[in-house]
C-alpha cells in the first residue's frame, strides 16, 4: 500500500524509459534515423537471419506499419530484401555495408549515454541494473 509521500516505482520506471528513450532517439536523429529504424537496424544486425514477420512480431507492429519501415530503410542503402529460396512468403532482411556502418555509429552513440548513465550512480549502476532484473522477474512471474 502506498503511503501520501511514496513516489509509485512504476511511475518512476516509465519516466526513466520515456527520458531513455527520447535521449537515444535525439542520438539516432543525429544519424538520420528515426528511433524505430535505429532500433530495427540493431535487431538485424544483432540476430542476422531475419525476416519481416520476426520484425513484426519482436516490435510488436502491425504487417503494414513494418512494410513501410522496411521500405524507407530499403530506400536509404541501409537493407536489402530478398525472396527466401524455400519459402517464397519469407522476406529475408540483411544490412547493406552501409547499414552495418550506420549501426556501428549507433552504437557508439548509444554506449556515450549508456555510459553517461553508469557513471552518475554508486557502483556503475550494478545495485541498479540487480534491482531492475529482479523486479523484471517479479512483474513477469506475476504475469504468468
Amino acid at each position: 500500500m502506498r503511503t501520501n509521500n511514496q513516489e509509485p516505482i512504476i511511475a518512476t520506471i516509465s519516466a526513466l524509459a520515456r527520458v531513455a528513450r527520447r535521449s537515444a532517439d535525439r542520438s539516432m536523429a543525429e544519424l538520420g534515423l528515426s528511433g524505430a529504424q535505429g532500433s530495427v537496424l540493431m535487431h538485424i544486425f544483432f540476430r542476422g537471419d531475419v525476416c519481416q514477420k520476426d520484425i513484426e512480431r519482436h516490435f510488436m507492429m502491425s504487417r503494414a506499419t513494418v512494410s513501410d519501415l522496411m521500405d524507407s530503410l530499403e530506400g536509404m542503402g541501409l537493407i536489402s530484401r530478398s525472396t527466401d529460396a524455400v519459402d517464397r512468403r519469407r522476406r529475408s532482411l540483411t544490412l547493406t555495408d552501409k547499414g552495418r556502418k550506420m549501426v556501428e555509429s549507433s552504437i557508439k552513440c548509444l554506449d556515450s549515454i549508456d555510459e553517461m548513465m553508469r557513471s552518475s550512480l554508486p557502483d556503475g549502476g550494478k545495485v541498479f541494473l540487480d534491482s531492475c532484473h529482479r523486479l523484471i522477474d517479479v512483474l513477469e512471474e506475476a504475469l504468468c
